[in-house]
C-alpha cells in the first residue's frame, strides 16, 4: 500500500466531519420539528460512517506497527477530540430539539464549531503525513536505484577512483536535497501551505521535487475552495435563519408576503424575488408578491401559471422538487421575462407542507452560476419557513374570524334573552335603582350621561352585549379618581354576572312551570 488509498479514505473522513457541522447547523436553525429531527438522523449518519472510515484506516495503516510514530499520535489525537466534537455536537441539538434556541446557538458558535474544526484540522495533518510516507517510499526507490548503478560501475577496475568520488558526491548532494524535500513536507504538514521545496535540476530528485510542488498547491487550492463553500454556506444559513425568525411574527398575510420578499431580495443580494401560491385545485400558480417595479406590473397584470412542465416554477411546483438554472445564457428551460432582462440565474423552490402544496419561491440573480445546488439548502428553509408561516397567518385569520363569530353569536344570544326577559308583559321593561343618601330607591324613569354632567356611565355588559350601566355621580368636594372608576368596573362586571344568572334562573323557572 503506497498510501494513496489511506489518503483517499482521510479525505472522505474530511468531508464526513464537515457533513456532520452542516447538520448540526441546521438542526440550530430550524423552527420545524420534523425537519430538526430529519437533520439530526442524518448527522448521526454522518457520524457513525466517519467511525467506520477511521477504524478502516487505523486496520489498514496502523496495524502491528506499520505506521509511523506521527501517524499513531495524530490518530489517538484525532479520536478523543472527535469523541469531544460528537459529544458537544449532541448536547447543541438536542439543546435545539427542546426548543431551547438561544443557548444552541451560543454553544454551536462558542465550542461545536470550534471543536469540528479542530478535528478536521488533525484529519488534514493525518492526510499530510500519509502523503509524505508515500513520497518517501518513492524516493527511497528512486536512491536504490542510483545506488545500484554506482556498484555496478564500481565493477570496472578502471574507473574505481571515480566511482568512489562520484557515490560521495551524489550521496551528499542527494542528502542535501532530500533533507529540504523533507523539510518542505514537515512544514505543509504543520500548516504553512505556501512553503515549496527547492528544484534543483532536472534529475529524479528534482522531477520529484516538482511534483511535490504541484501537488502541495492543488491541495492548498482545494482547501481553500472547500473554506470558501464551507464559509458562503455558513452565511446562507445564517440568514436562513435570521429571514424566517424575522417573519414568524408577522400574521397578516399580505405583508408578510410584501415584507418576505423585499427581505430575502436584501439579504441574500438578489436582482429579483417573488412569491406564488397555488390556487385551491392545486392547478395554478398566482403570483401573491414580487419586489421592485417589475413585481408591481406583474401583480397589476395578475400574473399566473400553470402548475406543469411550461415553467420553471411550474415544475418545481409540480414535482414539489426546487429547480435551480445556474446560467439562463446556456439553459433551453429558461424563459426570459421582458421586465427582468438581466436575468442570469434562477432557482424555484417549492413551499410544501406535508403533501400540500402551498406556493413556489422564485429567486433570480444578475451574476450566472450564483443560485446552485450549494445554496439549495438554505432557500429551502427560507421557503419551508414562509409556508408554515403562511399557514399559520391563514390559521390566525381563520381563528380570529371564528372567535368574531363566536362573540356575535354570543352578544346576540344574550341581547335575545333579555329583550324575552323584560317583555313588558311578565316584567317591566327596563328597571333601575338609586343610592343616595344612604337610601336605596327604585327609579322612576332612566338616567344618562350628558355632556354638561361630570358623572361617569360604565356599562354593564354580558359576553360583550350592554344591558344596563351604572350611573355615578362624584361629590362636588370629591372628584373621582382613576382608583374610583376602576372600583365601578370592577363592580359593574360582578353586577352583570349576577343579573345574568338570576335571569337564567328565572327562565328556568318558568320552563319547568310551562312544563
Amino acid at each position: 500500500n503506497d498510501g494513496t488509498v489511506n489518503i483517499a479514505l482521510l479525505g472522505d473522513a474530511i468531508q464526513h466531519v464537515l457533513r456532520v457541522r452542516e447538520r448540526l447547523i441546521l438542526v440550530v436553525i430550524s423552527t420545524a420539528p420534523s425537519e430538526q429531527v430529519r437533520q439530526f438522523e442524518a448527522m448521526q449518519a454522518e457520524a457513525d460512517r466517519l467511525t467506520e472510515l477511521i477504524e478502516e484506516y487505523e486496520a489498514d495503516a496502523l496495524a502491528e506497527g506499520e505506521g509511523s510514530e506521527n501517524e499513531v499520535a495524530l490518530a489517538a489525537d484525532f479520536k478523543e477530540a472527535w469523541s469531544q466534537a460528537l459529544k458537544t455536537s449532541d448536547q447543541v441539538a438536542r439543546m435545539a430539539m427542546a426548543g431551547q434556541y438561544e443557548r444552541a446557538g451560543l454553544a454551536l458558535t462558542s465550542s461545536a464549531q470550534s471543536q469540528l474544526n479542530h478535528a478536521v484540522a488533525l484529519l488534514q495533518l493525518l492526510q499530510d503525513v500519509e502523503d509524505n510516507t508515500a513520497v518517501s517510499r518513492f524516493v527511497t526507490s528512486q536512491v536504490v536505484g542510483q545506488r545500484a548503478g554506482i556498484l555496478l560501475s564500481g565493477l570496472t577496475v578502471a574507473a574505481s577512483l571515480i566511482a568512489v568520488v562520484l557515490a560521495v558526491w551524489l550521496a551528499r548532494s542527494l542528502g542535501t536535497r532530500l533533507a529540504d524535500l523533507t523539510q518542505t513536507a514537515n512544514e505543509i504538514a504543520a500548516g504553512n501551505w505556501e512553503r515549496r521545496a527547492k528544484v534543483h535540476g532536472d534529475d529524479e530528485v528534482g522531477q520529484l521535487a516538482g511534483a511535490f510542488n504541484r501537488t502541495a498547491a492543488q491541495i492548498q487550492s482545494v482547501l481553500r475552495g472547500l473554506e470558501h463553500r464551507v464559509a458562503l454556506r455558513t452565511r446562507d444559513l445564517s440568514l436562513a435563519a435570521e429571514v424566517g425568525h424575522r417573519i414568524s411574527t408577522v400574521r397578516d398575510r399580505d405583508q408578510l408576503l410584501a415584507e418576505s420578499v423585499e427581505l430575502i431580495r436584501s439579504q441574500f443580494e438578489l436582482y429579483y424575488v417573488q412569491i406564488y401560491l397555488a390556487g385551491a385545485n392545486g392547478r395554478q400558480l398566482k403570483l401573491a408578491a414580487g419586489t421592485g417595479e417589475a413585481g408591481e406590473a406583474l401583480l397589476q397584470r395578475g400574473h399566473q401559471l400553470a402548475v406543469g412542465p411550461g415553467s420553471i416554477n411550474g415544475a418545481a411546483a409540480a414535482r414539489h422538487e426546487a429547480v435551480a438554472v445556474p446560467d439562463t445564457a446556456s439553459s433551453p428551460v429558461f424563459r426570459p421575462n421582458p421586465l427582468l432582462p438581466e436575468t442570469r440565474s434562477e432557482m424555484a423552490v417549492p413551499m410544501v407542507i406535508g403533501d400540500r402544496l402551498v406556493g413556489v419561491l422564485n429567486l433570480q440573480d444578475r451574476r450566472p452560476n450564483s443560485l446552485t445546488g450549494d445554496n439549495l439548502d438554505a432557500f429551502q428553509t427560507v421557503a419551508t419557513q414562509l409556508a408554515i408561516a403562511l399557514e399559520n397567518a391563514r390559521l390566525f385569520v381563520e381563528a380570529t374570524q371564528a372567535q368574531e363569530a363566536m362573540a356575535a353569536q354570543a352578544r346576540f344570544l344574550a341581547r335575545g334573552g333579555w329583550d324575552i326577559f323584560l317583555d313588558a308583559v311578565h316584567r317591566r321593561e327596563w328597571f333601575g335603582y338609586a343610592y343616595d343618601a344612604d337610601q336605596v330607591q327604585p327609579l322612576a324613569e332612566a338616567v344618562s350621561a350628558d355632556a354638561e354632567t361630570a358623572g361617569l356611565e360604565t356599562p354593564i355588559t354580558v359576553t360583550g352585549e350592554p344591558i344596563g350601566a351604572i350611573w355615578v355621580e362624584p361629590d362636588e368636594a370629591r372628584p373621582l379618581t382613576p382608583e374610583d372608576k376602576d372600583l365601578v368596573t370592577a363592580v359593574a362586571g360582578q353586577v352583570a354576572e349576577r343579573v345574568e344568572n338570576l335571569r337564567l334562573l328565572a327562565e328556568a323557572d318558568r320552563f319547568r312551570e310551562e312544563a
